[in-house]
Parts: C-alpha cells; sequence; structure tokens
C-alpha cells in the first residue's frame, strides 16, 4: 500500500469546456475545490484525500466524477458528459488552471450541483436514481424511479393506513399527473422486456427522460438545505 501523498490526491476528468465551467462555477465549497483548464477539469476532495492507496484512490474519485457528471445533467437540463482521467499526488494546492466561484445564476433547479452531489453522497438511493437516470434506455429510467421510490418511503412521513404512498405522495406534491405518471410506468416497464408495439398510450423517450430529470431535482431541492 502506497503512503499518503503530504497533500491528498488530485483528479483530472475532462469534458467539453463550456460544462467544465459550469461545473466549476457551481461545484466549489463543501470539501471541494476545483479549477478548470481547456478541457480539463481538476479536482481535490476531502473525503478521497484521506485514502492511502492510489488505486483506492482512482476508484474513488471516479465514481465521484460519475455521480458529478449526473447531477450535472439533472441540475443543468443539459447532457453532460465527464471522463475521468487519472489521481496524482497533489503536491500542492489547485494551481493550474481558472478557479471559478458560484454566481447565483438561475438553473433549472434551486439546488446547486454541490448540493446535488453531498446529497446523493449521503443518500444511497438518490445516488442510485441519479447514476440510473445517467445511463437512460427504458431499464435505467425504471431502476431511477424505483430508487426515488425506495428513497421516499425511507425518508418521507408517507401515511400508508390513509392511502398515501409514494406515488400519491408525488402527486399531492404537484411533481407529477396520475394520468402522466401512469403513461410513464407503462411505457418504462414495456419497453424494458420487449419492443413490440403497445396496446396503450405511450410515453416518448424524451418525455420519460424528463419525467425522472425533473422528479430528481425536486426532490434534490425538497431535501437540499438552503444554499
Amino acid at each position: 500500500m502506497s503512503a499518503l501523498p503530504p497533500s491528498g490526491w488530485l483528479i483530472r476528468a475532462t469534458g467539453l469546456p463550456a460544462d467544465l465551467q459550469r461545473i466549476a462555477d457551481d461545484l466549489g465549497g463543501g470539501g471541494l475545490h476545483v479549477s478548470v483548464d481547456g478541457d480539463s477539469l481538476y479536482l481535490s476532495s476531502s473525503d478521497i484525500d484521506m485514502i492511502d492507496s492510489k488505486a483506492a484512490a482512482e476508484w474513488a474519485a471516479y465514481e465521484l466524477i460519475r455521480l458529478i457528471s449526473a447531477a450535472a445533467t439533472i441540475r443543468f437540463g443539459i447532457v453532460v458528459l465527464l471522463r475521468f482521467q487519472s489521481v496524482r499526488p497533489n503536491s500542492d494546492a489547485i494551481s493550474c488552471g481558472r478557479e471559478f466561484h458560484r454566481n447565483g445564476k438561475t438553473m433549472r433547479n434551486g439546488h446547486s450541483l454541490l448540493q446535488a452531489v453531498i446529497a446523493a453522497q449521503r443518500r444511497p438511493d438518490l445516488r442510485t436514481a441519479l447514476l440510473a437516470c445517467a445511463a437512460g434506455g427504458a431499464e435505467g429510467l425504471f431502476r431511477a424511479y424505483e430508487a426515488l421510490c425506495s428513497e421516499l418511503m425511507s425518508t418521507s412521513n408517507l401515511d400508508y393506513a390513509g392511502g398515501e404512498g409514494t406515488r400519491e405522495w408525488l402527486i399531492k406534491q404537484g411533481w407529477v399527473d396520475e394520468q402522466e405518471e401512469q403513461e410513464f410506468l407503462d411505457t418504462v416497464v414495456h419497453y424494458g422486456r420487449q419492443n413490440g408495439a403497445p396496446s396503450f398510450r405511450t410515453s416518448s423517450p424524451c418525455e420519460a427522460q424528463r419525467l425522472v430529470e425533473q422528479l430528481l431535482g425536486k426532490w434534490i431541492d425538497h431535501v437540499s438545505p438552503p444554499a
């Protein structure tokens, strides 16, 4: 096992420069330090800095980058693709590139990217939902919805005796209507198992993706403390 670097680890990921700027502008703080240089995002994490094995730090960083990419897609309403590249000892404070700080711009959802990442790190079902939504496809969207329902069951005051389960709670909040939710479920279950023509009105792929992203965004807003 390698010795812990004196100043932790420096993570590098790549993506479109415009996406990296959005991410860095909305992510710094809470144990994360971020800078951008061209198509590279440089990141340090106080949690990953505690890891003394490079192999373990690489896997932890890889999963963090996957989570940031998925959360950014929900946050900004566009597909954000980050690719993990490397981890190396961070002998100096991050000095390469240009640092960004939150500027208060209105985004698709009320939460910041940092709040979404922190929430997902603390809530396994939410993390599963974000990653499944990012993977997409009928099966991925259904898994994301299932994970969100598991999250609701573990954290919300659902009144099962009064007939209020996860579905009723979402409808009650005004986050989805009953017909829209039923069409979504029928569609992703059908196309997750077969490609034949359905006998019911379906959601389009874009509608299904949008519905899950909307629900996840609203739930992150709901559980995140004010910025």
